[in-house]
């Protein structure tokens, strides 16, 4: 097993969406593969959003990274958000997790950024579990909303 990321290119978005809707099923929320495929789709070839990478094993797509970019007063400049990660079933538990986490850590090290978000569901203990052993925590004072405008 040979893990690597490359960049998704438009040729991705079918799997991509696949993969995502993959994702969605797992976390119990809703989809929508139109939204899904327009939003790749947008995202795809503009890096000052932020950057899609595909997880690849010996050079087949096993899964995807997404990475969004922002700018944090609080942190004093440029963050990053990881928005989705998803592993195919088979390659869990394999710490191909690890290697994505840190690869995306590496490229924000490197991009000058001062900190690296991401959301999960609270349900999801082990992904928590995970999350926690990479060296991210809870900050107990805040909690994310959201105002869907769409």
């Amino acid at each position: 097993m040979t893990i690597a990321f490359r960049s998704a290119e438009f040729s991705d978005v079918n799997l991509l969406v696949q993969l995502n809707k993959a994702l969605h099923k797992l976390e119990g929320t809703n989809y929508d593969t139109e939204r899904a495929r327009a939003a790749f789709k947008g995202f795809i070839g503009h890096p000052e959003l932020g950057e899609i990478w595909m997880i690849c094993d010996d050079g087949v797509p096993i899964g995807y990274i997404v990475m969004n970019r922002g700018y944090s007063i609080q942190f004093g400049g440029p963050y990053a958000l990881v928005d989705e990660m998803y592993l195919e079933d088979k390659y869990r538990e394999r710490g191909i997790g690890r290697q994505s986490l840190e690869f995306v850590e590496e490229h924000c090290r490197f991009s000058n950024m001062t900190a690296l978000y991401l959301e999960i569901t609270r349900e999801n203990m082990a992904a928590q579990g995970f999350y926690q052993r990479m060296g991210f925590t809870h900050r107990e004072q805040y909690t994310t909303m959201v105002k869907p405008l769409n």
